[in-house]
């Protein structure tokens, strides 16, 4: 058996951390055992206390990171759990996990992966970390992206070598995801549900903005992720007057989220910037259709017109008429076209964003390094 440690940079819970989670289930049947572990750069998160709620060993280098040797004493914690334990490879998330492995591995005598899952055309981080990026850029034996488009960003950037480079879908469990008569029938309202942390360039103000622009306000929003503006976005809200057909939830259980998914009509994600979100497979294996901006690699996964709607980034307008395309000419929500859409999304995850295709896609990319 070869031994995999994934890295992540973050212990909070976003698409990467979510994959690593679905990935540890994962049954080992082709010659991989997976471990996880993370830098925990923004301080201890949700990932941290799943893991452990799940009772799955792993690797905390929180305490090293926040230490007085900080960088150097998670590389030196890393190299001592990869001899310990005698992993093989270290696939890495996020530019502070890849760089502790970079020099670790190094050190080891073993390989690592970078994971890709930049969409932002222009190179937004600090100068040292481009430039540390950069220089041991040689240190790194592969790239994984998760989208063609994070691919093609990550090349014009100068971010990965192109003949080191593979795309890898991230996947959703679609057995977890039951159909059931509450998933295509709802009130006269439309409910809409967005899974995204609250951020600025998540664009959830542009929703708000075109709620507000709607003469037919019979829609039903509920916003689902950690709120990162300190309450900014609930007084935004409630100055536009919208208090109650926006609710802000926050952060949720895995449990309550999937329920109001399951009885959402619709589910928006309108980002300014996106590289593969992992909230549109997860809405598309319960049969949702989805409006989503166009950008990154979001046009990989929704097909416009057919399992959903794309709009421009950033405009307001644009939106409200996809919103509006949800409903029939008599006012009411047309819950044919939308179950018929959701349907068709179902059938795309089905066929192409499953959590074994993205596994074996994984494994595949660990077996040629390997083996090299």
């Amino acid at each position: 058996m070869k031994k995999i440690l994934h890295l992540t940079s973050s212990s909070q819970i976003g698409g990467a951390e979510k994959n690593v989670l679905d990935i540890l289930v994962f049954p080992a049947e082709r010659g991989f055992v997976h471990y996880a572990g993370s830098v925990s750069n923004s301080g201890r998160g949700a990932f941290l206390d799943e893991l452990k709620r799940r009772g799955i060993q792993h690797l905390d280098l929180h305490d090293a990171y926040w230490s007085f040797g900080g960088f150097f004493s998670c590389v030196y914690e890393l190299y001592k759990y990869i001899k310990r334990n005698d992993i093989n490879l270290v696939h890495t998330y996020g530019l502070t996990a890849s760089l502790v492995a970079r020099i670790a591995c190094r050190l080891a005598g073993i390989k690592n992966i970078q994971a890709i899952v930049e969409a932002r055309t222009k190179d937004w981080r600090p100068t040292s970390s481009i430039l540390l990026d950069r220089w041991t850029a040689f240190m790194v034996d592969e790239w994984i992206a998760n989208s063609k488009n994070a691919c093609d960003v990550a090349f014009s950037l100068g971010l990965s070598v192109p003949t080191r480079t593979a795309v890898v879908y991230g996947g959703f469990d679609v057995e977890s995801a039951k159909l059931s008569e509450e998933t295509i029938i709802s009130s006269g309202q439309l409910n809409v549900i967005v899974v995204a942390n609250i951020m600025p360039y998540k664009g959830h103000r542009f929703l708000v903005d075109a709620i507000n622009m709607m003469t037919n306000r019979r829609v039903m929003a509920h916003f689902v992720g950690r709120d990162d503006t300190n309450g900014e976005l609930e007084k935004y809200i409630r100055g536009t007057g919208l208090g109650d057909k926006i609710k802000v939830l926050g952060f949720i259980s895995e449990e309550d989220k999937l329920r109001l998914l399951s009885k959402a009509d619709v589910f928006i994600l309108p980002s300014e910037t996106e590289s593969f979100p992992i909230s549109i497979i997860e809405a598309m294996a319960f049969g949702k259709p989805v409006i989503a901006a166009n950008v990154g690699g979001i046009p990989e996964l929704v097909e416009n017109g057919v399992t959903g709607f794309l709009v421009p980034p950033r405009q307001p307008l644009a939106l409200k008429k996809a919103i509006e395309l949800c409903f029939a000419i008599n006012g009411n929500v047309n819950h044919k076209m939308l179950y018929m859409m959701g349907m068709a999304g179902r059938k795309t995850v089905e066929s192409k964003f499953t959590i074994e295709k993205m596994v074996v896609g994984f494994e595949n990319c660990y077996s040629e390094i390997l083996a090299e």
